[in-house]
């Protein structure tokens, strides 16, 4: 091995990554890697890393850790051990590295991914009074009533935005589920779901409007409103105007497991009930929908814990 240092090896990745056969942000990368590597403090008995000789694991272990600690994310840290991998691939082909460090011991634990995380009573009652606000006009009324129907009775998204108006039976309070161009998940899911008061109410004013035989029209009032141009989705009009309520990355599936979470903890709805509502073939599936992130709902159901005790 005849090591080299950092900066000549830099020159010559240089030269290989100037030919126009790779992208200009391949090259800045790979500066900025050995640049970043070359600023490694001294610790622990380990130099500052000055030539080839110093890509070993313990020091690639120092810069992925430093990375970690600078807050970046967990993706941007993977791209950078790639260029590294790189790096360290040349330098032993060209001799100036004996082996690669043992990638496989720097490992970066995956990050839970929360996705669909419910929204709190205080953040949907937000939520609804913006949009009750905003429902003066057409577009503005038909959002409004598809957020009551996703936050008040917890139907998955397909099964809102392809639902007819017949499929409303505002005088026996329920919603048909009813199999049009999706599947749905299970045999129980074909059934039907309550309508709460409130959004009886709120489909009995909005129905009128919709002139459509969908419950929720496209803005032509042809078909569902399961398409559009960017902006105008239901998704993404609804995510706007959560943020503008100040919530992050509302989902509508994230408003099935808001109806479960409420349903169980805010509205003390008995178990067995919520299932039907979600329609679970099995009770463990609508226990996975619990979210519970503050500790008051559980203190609140422990001081019901209490014997007589002689004293």
């Amino acid at each position: 091995m005849t090591p080299v240092d950092l900066a000549d090896l830099y020159e010559e990745l240089e030269t290989i990554y100037s030919t126009g056969n790779h992208a200009k942000k391949t090259l800045t990368k790979v500066r900025q890697m050995l640049r970043l590597l070359g600023e490694l403090p001294e610790e622990d008995g380990h130099p500052r890393p000055s030539s080839t000789r110093d890509l070993t694991t313990a020091n690639m272990a120092r810069f992925i850790k430093r990375r970690l600690g600078a807050g970046l994310a967990r993706n941007t840290v993977r791209g950078d051990i790639a260029y590294l991998k790189t790096i360290c691939t040349y330098a032993i082909e060209q001799g100036y590295l004996d082996r690669a460090p043992a990638w496989r011991r720097m490992r970066i634990r995956e990050e839970p991914t929360k996705i669909n995380v419910p929204i709190s009573v205080e953040q949907a009652e937000r939520l609804f009074d913006l949009l009750y606000r905003r429902s003066i006009d057409w577009e503005g009324h038909r959002l409004f009533a598809l957020y009551a129907v996703l936050l008040m009775t917890g139907v998955r998204r397909q099964e809102a935005l392809r639902a007819h108006i017949r499929d409303v039976k505002l005088g026996e309070s329920k919603l048909d589920l009813v199999v049009r161009d999706a599947r749905f998940k299970t045999v129980e899911s074909e059934k039907w779901v309550p309508i709460p008061p409130l959004l009886g109410e709120i489909l009995r004013e909005w129905m009128p409007r919709s002139k459509s035989k969908w419950l929720f029209p496209g803005v032509r009032r042809k078909g569902p409103w399961t398409d559009g141009q960017a902006g105008n989705k239901a998704l993404d009009q609804l995510q706007s105007a959560a943020r503008e309520a100040g919530i992050e990355k509302l989902t509508m599936h994230g408003l099935r497991h808001t109806f479960g979470t409420h349903a169980l903890v805010h509205f003390k709805i008995e178990l067995w009930a919520v299932q039907r509502f979600m329609r679970h073939t099995d009770s463990r599936t609508t226990q996975r929908y619990l979210r519970i992130d503050s500790p008051e709902p559980l203190i609140e159901r422990a001081s019901v814990i209490n014997y007589r005790i002689a004293r």
